[in-house]
């Protein structure tokens, strides 16, 4: 299994450190028991082997000493003094040369000191056998033949017998360097293998840390490349990061996964939101454009009774005005006032003589022609007058007037008014449409 994918961003992290501390660990343990194996040799060499160097060097003095005393009390003995001083000062050497070797040999009880010394103690006693017979024969009387014994029995016993104290002390020096030895050489061990598995843990540690740093900044690089292109404009929101293990950094890719797939929804909703919005608006945009040509007619159609308004009460002055001009004017003979005026019998040539002689009467023409007689304004000015527009019955119109004839060829006769409800000379009635 690819390491990459086993281990964790925390195992990552950790083993570099882990890896440290079980270094130091362990050459914590190797330091402490090589200390302890030195402090051990170190025991053994202050409790046995320069103990028994020390016994056995004391011991040969005092083998010596006793040797001394022994010659020492035959001189005394030559010389007629009393020699009970060095017969003691011999017992307690001989004593004590003897103890003292016994113990070195028991310190060196497992190292081969005992094939070394398996004699000793028979030498022993045959030396202070002679000895003491040398000192008895001296002291009976003889010093010469207690001399002869010394030289010729005892020295040789007491230089086999110093042999053996020199064996002791010679065996207890080796055995100590030996132990110093190998001490020392487990110290230098000690110090190699300590520093190799030091240099080993901050190698690994190091390899570890440099390796396990690319993975992490790698993973991390993943998501900032991702990152980069969404804030760049560029990213593709369908791609996803691969989740390859549950650590940490998966469960980071995990949820920048989430939000890549939310993100990528709320745009669609978006869009989808917009093209609605877009057809909302052409709707309210068609609306509003038939709401306008509505408003537009509308204000056409207020322009338009406005103007029938004004127009009508232009006419209502004029019916006023006729009307009191009429009240001020003399009586008229009978004749003259049923054949009325003129003007209305005889129509005109022209439109230009008939404009000139009723003006406000063509203004009316014009704006009804304007407005096609089918115009609201139209009618509504002929029922507010109560009148309505009546063709003369000796001249009908030889066309009806309406927008076909506006090329010039409309002849159109001066309209007479009358009451509507006794309109005479109808001779038909035009509806309302």
């Amino acid at each position: 299994m690819n390491i990459k994918n086993s281990l964790g961003l925390r195992a990552k992290i950790a083993l570099p450190f882990a890896i440290s501390a079980i270094a130091l660990i362990v050459i914590g343990l190797f330091s402490v028991l090589t200390a302890r194996n030195l402090v051990s040799d170190t025991d053994t060499l202050s409790e046995r082997y320069l103990p028994a160097v020390s016994e056995a060097l004391n011991g040969d003095r005092d083998l010596y000493q006793a040797l001394v005393a022994q010659m020492s009390f035959i001189s005394a003995t030559e010389n007629n003094e009393s020699p009970d001083q060095h017969q003691a000062d011999f017992e307690e050497n001989a004593d004590q040369a003897l103890e003292r070797l016994e113990k070195a040999i028991e310190r060196l009880q497992g190292t081969g000191i005992s094939e070394k010394t398996e004699s000793f103690r028979k030498t022993y006693d045959l030396w202070l056998e002679t000895a003491r017979e040398s000192m008895r024969t001296a002291q009976s009387g003889d010093p010469t033949a207690g001399h002869r014994l010394l030289t010729e029995q005892s020295n040789p016993l007491f230089s086999e017998l110093r042999d053996y104290y020199d064996q002791v002390g010679v065996h207890a020096d080796e055995q100590a360097q030996i132990v110093a030895n190998e001490a020392s050489q487990e110290g230098a061990a000690s110090s190699a293998f300590i520093l190799v598995i030091t240099a080993s843990a901050v190698i690994a540690g190091i390899l570890l840390f440099i390796v396990f740093l690319r993975m992490i900044i790698a993973s991390v690089g993943v998501l900032r490349k991702q990152l980069d292109n969404i804030a760049r404009g560029e990213g593709d929101l369908t791609q996803r990061i691969p989740v390859e293990m549950d650590d940490d950094l998966g469960k980071l890719a995990t949820s920048f996964n989430q939000v890549l797939e939310n993100l990528q929804a709320m745009i669609g909703s978006i869009q989808d939101l917009s093209k609605q919005l877009g057809s909302g608006a052409s709707e309210l945009s068609s609306a509003a454009r038939d709401n306008s040509d509505g408003i537009t007619r509308q204000t056409d159609a207020i322009s338009m009774v406005a103007t029938a308004i004004n127009e009508m009460q232009s006419a209502i002055e004029e019916v006023a005005g006729n009307a009191s001009r009429a009240a001020t004017l003399p009586n008229t003979p009978r004749k003259k006032a049923a054949t009325g005026p003129p003007s209305f019998a005889t129509p005109p040539s022209r439109y230009s003589d008939w404009r000139r002689r009723f003006p406000r009467r063509w203004r009316l023409y014009a704006s009804c022609h304007r407005t096609r007689r089918t115009s609201p304004r139209y009618w509504m000015l002929s029922a507010r007058l109560q009148t309505r527009p009546i063709f003369s019955p000796s001249t009908p119109p030889s066309k009806p007037p309406g927008p076909a004839n506006r090329d010039g060829g409309l002849r159109l006769w001066p309209m007479r008014f009358a009451p509507w409800p006794s309109a005479p000379n109808n001779p038909r009635k035009i509806s309302r449409p």
